[in-house]
């Protein structure tokens, strides 16, 4: 179990963390046929990127899609993008 921030508990658990392909009938999971489908191209990221610059708003790159994301990583030219937009005080 993980510390949690939700206000009503005092932890968390999940004990779903991945898949093991286990029969014939997974080369039609619906998770990998969409990565497939929908695949990120890297001139969108490095567009959106441009545009969150140019509007002076925080990029936040979370991964490359297809059916392997921990393999494919979170890198975008050799770094990591992982700006937060700040607050100022809101009350």
């Amino acid at each position: 179990m993980a510390q949690s921030k939700i206000e009503w508990t005092e932890s968390t658990w999940n004990p779903i963390t991945g898949c093991t392909k286990i029969s014939a009938g997974c080369k039609f999971c619906y998770a990998e046929v969409m990565a497939r489908r929908c695949p990120i191209n890297e001139e969108w990221v490095l567009d959106i990127k441009e545009q969150c610059q140019n509007a002076k708003v925080a990029f936040y790159f979370k991964q490359w899609g297809g059916t392997n994301k921990k393999k494919a990583g979170k890198m975008l030219n050799g770094k990591m993008y992982m700006e937060m937009p700040e607050f100022g005080d809101v009350y």
